[in-house]
């Protein structure tokens, strides 16, 4: 509200009777001068940035009785105006909490009748705030941790006190861009890590508002590091991690790799440790690769090892393992069953003839005969006896030369539908005498026709003698 100031009359007439004049003189009046108003105090008054009272001061001549003033601002932060001390009008100031200085401009106004209005203006100068507000970062270190594959991540600040100015963010990091602003956060976007390492960097926070120094605060983004690829393998011939095959081979056997986190330089490849995988390829995501035969009557192992390579970083491996079944044993000629062997022993020698399948098939019969010396082998109840010899039990090989306790001699001979053929190379295996009297013999021998016997014997041996 405005306070008005009534200024006293002041006795500026004379009265003309009192100062009458002799005779026929006519009364005399003096002119009174108008008034006159003037702010006295320097203009641009300074005023300190807190809220306080101020006053400024004027002088007022010639004042008029009923006159009246008024004092007013064109800013709303200088109000509470006192006018009732003559030639002083004192205001009070509110807090300036920019950080700029400001200012306004008093108007004091002397109304007196019905005369035109004195006014006189001032302007006063309120000094900026000299507070430093606090910049304060409200986003958790875990809020400020990135995925791998990249993401948009905000952080949140307050201001203590909260004034008017600018935020900005900025970062060193290439991979930290695309920064937005809103009231109390900055938000800004992650670009996916395509390296195996964790990696952080620094934003900074710079809030200018409006002084040389503007403030600021640095918050650490950390991002994950990238995945490392993993693949794993499938097939119809895969089970549990092994592929079982056939001894005579198979070609075109498949692999499908499907690889997780797959890097943009990514490559599959396969080898084996063994030359009979054969043919391996790699097309993508597929491996293939044939197995030869095996024709060695042993099963084989083998492992075939996928690769996925990707830039420098060590190799992701993956092994399978391979086996082969053994190559069936080749079948003789002749598979065949003995039911009699007869014995010939010489007094006059000691030679023996055993007589196989002699007298029940002649169609297939088999001689074995030591020229001399088969004694060495046997052990006879009487030595030019008839007894049943024991044959001591044992491999007979079949030996062009020399006797031996454990030979069959070259007259030895194999007659198939009467074609008669000597014996080349071979052996006969003597079992132990069983308890009762049976004996078993087991002969596989090369004819000289180049035909193969497998000959079996499990009975007793007759006497021809």
């Amino acid at each position: 509200m405005k306070k008005h100031l009534y200024l006293p009359a002041l006795a500026m007439m004379v009265s003309a009777a009192a100062l009458s004049l002799t005779g026929c003189e006519k009364t005399k009046t003096e002119p009174v001068p108008d008034p006159v108003l003037e702010i006295t105090t320097e203009n641009n008054m300074p005023v300190a940035a807190t809220a306080a009272t101020a006053s400024i001061e004027y002088s007022l001549s010639n004042p008029v009785e009923g006159g009246k003033l008024m004092a007013s601002s064109d800013a709303s932060w200088v109000k509470d105006w006192d006018t009732e001390t003559l030639g002083k009008v004192s205001f009070s100031v509110e807090d300036n909490t920019a950080y700029g200085s400001r200012s306004a401009v008093i108007t004091l106004t002397y109304e007196y009748g019905a005369a035109q209005p004195l006014t006189d203006q001032i302007t006063v100068v309120q000094s900026a705030s000299s507070v430093v507000p606090e910049l304060k970062v409200t986003t958790s270190a875990e809020d400020l941790t990135a995925g791998a594959v990249g993401e948009s991540l905000t952080v949140g600040y307050t201001l203590d006190p909260d004034v008017e100015g600018t935020m900005t963010a900025t970062s060193e990091a290439v991979w930290i861009k695309d920064y937005t602003y809103s009231d109390g956060a900055v938000t800004f976007t992650v670009e996916a890590n395509d390296t195996y390492s964790q990696r952080s960097a620094v934003v900074k926070l710079l809030f200018d508002y409006g002084t040389d120094t503007p403030v600021t605060a640095d918050v650490t983004v950390n991002q994950e590091a990238a995945l490392r690829p993993v693949f794993t393998l499938a097939g119809d011939a895969l089970v549990e991690g092994k592929i079982s095959v056939a001894a005579e081979g198979q070609t075109g056997i498949t692999l499908t790799a499907t690889v997780t986190n797959p890097a943009t330089n990514g490559v599959l490849s396969a080898s084996a440790d063994q030359e009979w995988i054969s043919n391996i390829k790699t097309e993508g995501s597929t491996i293939t690769f044939d197995v030869l035969a095996n024709d060695v009557e042993e099963s084989r192992p083998a492992t075939l090892t996928v690769t996925y390579t990707y830039g420098s970083e060590t190799p992701v491996t993956k092994t399978v393992q391979i086996e082969q079944a053994a190559a069936e044993p080749a079948k003789p000629d002749y598979e065949i069953e003995i039911s009699s062997c007869y014995y010939m022993q010489c007094d006059f020698d000691d030679n023996i003839t055993l007589l196989l399948n002699f007298m029940q098939n002649p169609n297939y019969t088999i001689v074995l005969k030591q020229n001399s010396g088969w004694y060495m082998g046997l052990s006879v109840e009487e030595k030019y006896g008839y007894s049943v010899p024991a044959f001591a039990a044992g491999t007979y090989e079949y030996v062009n030369g020399m006797p031996s306790a454990m030979q069959f001699g070259t007259t030895s001979k194999i007659s198939v539908d009467s074609e008669t053929v000597g014996i080349t190379s071979g052996t006969c295996v003597v079992g132990e005498k069983a308890a009762d009297g049976t004996i078993k013999i087991e002969i596989n021998v090369t004819d000289a026709n180049n035909k193969t016997h497998h000959v079996t014997f499990n009975s007793t041996i007759q006497s021809m003698n």
